[in-house]
């Protein structure tokens, strides 16, 4: 089942789903026109901080052993965005972005138990922008 934004409020004042900073605001208003809450959906905002892909550089992991971590801090290199003026993606160019959010969805005795999916949005991927989620 996928929730209404009016569920999705109800399951975050119960504690069930946490997304840290809450989203506002959570309605439509003359003062604030829009919402970050669609029917069924939340939109969740790009942070300013972004990994980039150093410049094309063999390497070799193996996913059974530990120091993936340590391997992707040598690999990507850290970029802030600048408020102006945005990022520059340049082609054949791979970029990790996150979100400025932390969504949470709580197990807990005798609760709802929620799932979610974090998917792009379709204006953005037609320009190229796609979304892939890591936990």
């Amino acid at each position: 089942m996928i929730l209404s934004n009016v569920d999705i409020h109800k399951a975050i004042d119960e504690g069930d789903i946490e997304i840290v900073p809450e989203p506002s605001p959570r309605f439509p208003s003359l003062q604030f026109p829009s919402s970050p809450y669609d029917t069924t959906a939340v939109n969740l905002r790009l942070s300013k901080y972004l990994n980039i892909c150093r410049k094309a550089q063999p390497f070799t992991f193996d996913l059974r052993k530990p120091g993936l971590p340590a391997l992707l801090d040598k690999v990507y290199e850290p970029h802030e965005m600048d408020e102006q003026g945005g990022y520059s993606l340049k082609p054949q160019t791979f970029v990790l972005g996150s979100t400025d959010e932390i969504v949470r969805l709580h197990i807990r005795p005798k609760r709802p138990v929620y799932a979610a999916r974090v998917e792009g949005r379709s204006s953005f991927a037609r320009c190229g922008l796609l979304i892939d989620v890591v936990y």
